[in-house]
């Protein structure tokens, strides 16, 4: 085993971390949207109760603005998802949110292993030597 750390394996740590951190960001703006989605859904729920009535909440009726554009498909695509269920919407937002921030390149993750491993022997090393002397 080398002593050192070749600047390949320094850059997949490097990378391996700031791919850590996204990964945290994402799962905090997962977290939020699923908080939203069940606050709006149990609010419709207390509504639903006292009045015998659904509220339909929409990203519509929260007046999001349309995008005005010129081709037809895409506002087609547009008015759909305007006029899911708002609840729905944050939830499959927050889905989306959980798959992005666990995505990782599968092919670096066995040499991202081996990096962190010799990582974390020559620390182990390091430290003995420092605490020998």
């Amino acid at each position: 085993m080398e002593d050192e750390l070749t600047c390949e394996e320094m850059r997949l740590l490097d990378r391996a971390d700031r791919q850590e951190k996204w990964g945290m960001a994402w799962f905090y703006l997962m977290f939020i949207l699923l908080v939203c989605a069940a606050g709006v859904f149990f609010w419709q729920c207390y509504v639903w109760l006292r009045s015998a009535e659904w509220p339909t909440i929409t990203l519509a009726t929260i007046e999001v603005q349309p995008l005005g554009s010129e081709w037809q498909g895409l506002n087609e695509i547009y008015q759909y998802v305007l006029d899911m269920p708002l609840a729905l919407t944050l939830l499959l937002s927050a889905v989306v949110a959980g798959w992005v921030g666990t995505w990782n390149d599968g092919e670096t993750s066995t040499q991202l292993y081996s990096a962190r491993k010799k990582r974390d022997n020559l620390l182990r090393k390091n430290n003995q030597a420092s605490t020998d002397r």
